[in-house]
C-alpha cells in the first residue's frame, strides 16, 4: 500500500478514535467526549460531524488503487475533509472557552459567596487530551493529503498555483472560523453600560427639575437591563439630594478585572445645580468605556 495512503488511513483512525475520548471535564459532571460536544444543537453533536468527513477521506484512502498517492484533484477533496475536521473542532474549542470565560458571577453576590464559586468552578472546568489529539488527527489529513510529495511522489510540487491559493483558502477559512466562535469583543461588550447610564441620567435630570430632588427607579420610569449576561446594574437615591448608579462586570472582560462603573449625581437645591462623578474601578477597565467619565 502507498505510504501517503498509510499515513492518511492512520491519521483518520486517530481522529474517529479521538472522538470518542475526553474532551472536556467539568466538577461533579466529569467528562464528556465528541459525541456529546455541541450535542444540544447538533443529534450526533461535534464528534459525529467530524467522524463523517474523516470518514470521507479515510474512504479516498481505501479505494482505487492502493499502490498510487491520490490524484491530483483527489487530494484536494481528502484536504477539504481534514480542513473541514480542523474547522469544527476549532469553533467548539474557542467557543467553549469563550462561554467558560463568560460564566457569570451572580447578581445577588451574598457574602462573596458567588464570586468564589464561580471561580472554583471556572477554574475546574478544562480541555481533555482528546479534543487536542482531534486536532491534530484533522491537521494531519490535511496535510498527508495535500503534500504527496512527502511520501515519495516527485511528481508533486510543493508550489504548484492550486496548492498556494488551496493554503490561502484555508488559512482564511480558519481565522474567520475563529472569530466567529470568539463573539463579541469586550469592548463591543461594555457598549451597553454607557447607554443604561445615559438614559438614567436624563430620566433623573428631568425629574429634578420638576421636583428639585431626585427619584427612585420607579418614579423616573427607570427599568435596569437585567437580562445583561456581562453586567449587573443597581440603582437607587441615598437621600433626596444624592442619586447613585451602578454596572458591575460579572466576570473578567479580557483584561478588565473586577470592573466597576459608578455615576453619582448630588443635586444643591440652593443653586438648582446638578453634580455628575463617574468612577471606573478595575484593573484595564478604562479602555472599554472611553467616554463614560464625559456623561453629562
Amino acid at each position: 500500500m502507498n505510504k501517503q495512503k498509510i499515513a492518511l488511513v492512520i491519521a483518520c483512525g486517530v481522529g474517529i478514535l479521538a472522538v470518542f475520548m475526553p474532551w472536556a471535564s467539568f466538577p461533579i459532571m466529569g467528562t464528556f467526549n465528541g459525541m456529546k460536544a455541541g450535542s444540544e444543537n447538533i443529534a450526533v453533536g461535534i464528534g459525529g460531524l467530524n467522524i463523517l468527513f474523516l470518514a470521507v477521506a479515510l474512504l479516498i484512502a481505501l479505494v482505487g488503487n492502493k499502490t498510487k498517492s491520490l490524484g491530483s484533484k483527489i487530494k484536494y477533496i481528502a484536504a477539504s475533509a481534514g480542513l473541514i475536521s480542523i474547522t469544527i473542532i476549532v469553533y467548539f474549542a474557542v467557543s467553549f472557552n469563550q462561554q467558560i470565560g463568560s460564566i457569570g458571577i451572580p447578581c445577588e453576590d451574598f457574602f462573596g459567596l458567588g464570586r468564589n464559586v464561580t471561580q472554583a468552578v471556572t477554574a475546574s472546568i478544562s480541555i481533555e487530551f482528546g479534543l487536542y489529539l482531534a486536532i491534530i488527527a484533522g491537521i494531519g489529513v490535511y496535510l498527508i493529503s495535500l503534500f504527496p510529495n512527502w511520501f515519495g511522489d516527485e511528481s508533486d510540487k510543493i508550489t504548484s498555483k492550486p496548492k498556494m491559493i488551496f493554503l490561502i483558502v484555508s488559512l482564511v477559512v480558519l481565522l474567520v472560523t475563529s472569530l466567529m466562535a470568539s463573539g463579541m469583543s469586550p469592548k463591543a461588550k461594555a457598549t451597553e453600560i454607557e447607554a443604561a447610564a445615559k438614559v438614567w441620567l436624563k430620566l433623573q435630570e428631568a425629574y429634578s427639575m420638576e421636583t428639585m430632588r431626585f427619584g427612585s427607579n420607579k418614579e423616573i420610569g427607570y427599568t435596569s437591563p437585567q437580562s445583561s449576561n456581562s453586567f449587573c446594574y443597581e440603582s437607587g437615591i441615598t437621600s433626596a439630594n444624592t442619586a447613585v448608579w451602578k454596572a458591575t462586570a460579572r466576570g473578567s472582560l479580557g483584561n478588565c478585572k473586577d470592573g466597576v462603573w459608578i455615576i453619582t449625581m448630588t443635586y444643591n437645591s440652593r443653586s438648582s445645580e446638578t453634580k455628575i462623578e463617574t468612577k471606573i474601578t478595575g484593573a484595564n477597565c478604562e479602555e472599554l468605556t472611553p467616554n463614560f467619565k464625559n456623561l453629562k
